[in-house]
């Protein structure tokens, strides 16, 4: 006899029909698996947005980030200024600096009193709105003659250079003449109706610069720049923070030689003013290509 199977009508499970031993089949999906895909949904609409940002504006995505690194970019490098030597104006040279400087958003140049001759002229050749121009008075050692150094100032004023600094002398003779010194730098700040600074060199043993800044805190001034030209690493830091910490009123500048772009960045974390720098152009070319833009 040929066997045969008797055919069992399905009918749907219901929820009156629901027992224990009604299984529902549950997978296993792994956690990274779905981060990924909300990562994925995610990106998608961040592009989105993007796109049709860059779309509105009439711009490729491309450019639009572009646009936003240079604007950041010259955004940091607005409070770096360019410290200029004489040879760097020769052969109309100067022009040439200011034109790259300003692309690069920084707009100031510290000079010293033998590049004076040079400023007027590029002033009217770029406009004195885009560009303006300082004097660093005294560098590096600040050991010239209270007559001398009136006469600095004057000159200054007279080519109407829009801040001044004024080299104190080395730090450690500072803090030993101070009584003598502070009358005659409170005097030279007056022939500026207050608008004079100090450059103070911080490569001296923390109390020292501590003593230096109370030297000069009775005295009526705009600022304060600090030559961090011989100090480095932790030991820059400590000297920024501790001028931070006793510059009162007046403003912090700081004024170095070279700096790294890493350097520069922990400088403006820590608020200060002004950066001064030799090598200002050479930093924002290199933050430009960092970010892979053009400026």
């Amino acid at each position: 006899m040929f066997g045969f199977k008797k055919k069992i009508k399905e009918e749907p499970i219901t929820e009156d029909k629901v027992t224990e031993d009604t299984i529902t089949e549950e997978v296993d999906v792994p956690v990274d698996e779905v981060e990924e895909a909300v990562d994925e949904d995610a990106k998608v609409s961040e592009n989105k947005v993007e796109f049709d940002l860059a779309r509105a504006l009439g711009k490729t995505e491309s450019g639009l980030k572009n646009e936003f690194y240079v604007y950041q970019i010259k955004e940091l490098m607005s409070k770096v200024v360019k410290i200029a030597s004489p040879e760097e104006f020769f052969k109309g040279s100067g022009e040439v600096m200011a034109t790259e400087l300003i692309k690069y958003g920084i707009c100031e140049i510290s000079v010293t009193p033998f590049s004076y001759q040079y400023c007027k002229n590029i002033e009217q050749k770029i406009g004195k709105h885009k560009i303006k121009f300082s004097a660093m008075l005294d560098y590096p050692f600040g050991q010239s003659s209270f007559r001398a150094r009136g006469a600095e100032v004057r000159e200054a004023l007279k080519n109407g250079l829009d801040g001044i600094t004024l080299t104190v002398p080395k730090t450690e003779i500072f803090v030993a003449t101070a009584g003598r010194v502070k009358p005659q730098l409170s005097k030279l700040s007056n022939i500026t109706k207050n608008r004079l600074g100090f450059a103070i060199d911080a490569d001296c043993p923390t109390e020292t610069l501590k003593k230096a800044f109370k030297a000069v805190e009775g005295i009526k001034a705009s600022h304060i720049s600090l030559i961090v030209d011989k100090v480095f690493g932790e030991t820059l830091i400590v000297a920024v923070k501790t001028a931070l910490s006793l510059k009162g009123n007046k403003k912090l500048y700081v004024y170095a030689s070279t700096l790294s772009i890493d350097e520069l960045s922990s400088l403006i974390e820590l608020k200060v003013d002004k950066v001064y720098l030799q090598n200002a152009a050479e930093t924002a070319k290199a933050l430009s290509e960092k970010f892979g833009v053009e400026m």
